[in-house]
């Protein structure tokens, strides 16, 4: 029931915006769910403000701002597509 329904609102909000190329969503288990059933084709992606935040709970507070600082220079990196997956 509740899969339906987020479906519908789903669906109708793709029509509105078009066609979406990635979502990114809090983390939130139930929602990723729901999402991956919806829209199964669609990258998913972790939100950077709720990951970092995250992340700096579990770090020392002498060492927050450095963490911070790598984190936000990873998330704000170019992004380098290869064209068979990774390069590693």
């Amino acid at each position: 029931m509740a899969r339906q329904a987020l479906k519908k609102i789903l669906e109708g909000r793709m029509e509105e915006w078009g066609s979406c190329q990635l979502i990114a969503t809090d983390g939130g288990t139930g929602l990723h769910a729901a999402l991956e059933i919806v829209y199964p084709k669609t990258p998913l992606q972790r939100c950077w403000a709720h990951k970092t935040r995250n992340v700096l709970d579990k770090v020392k507070k002498k060492d927050r701002e450095a963490v911070k600082k790598a984190l936000q220079k990873i998330s704000h990196a170019k992004v380098q597509v290869f064209p068979h997956g990774s390069p590693f």
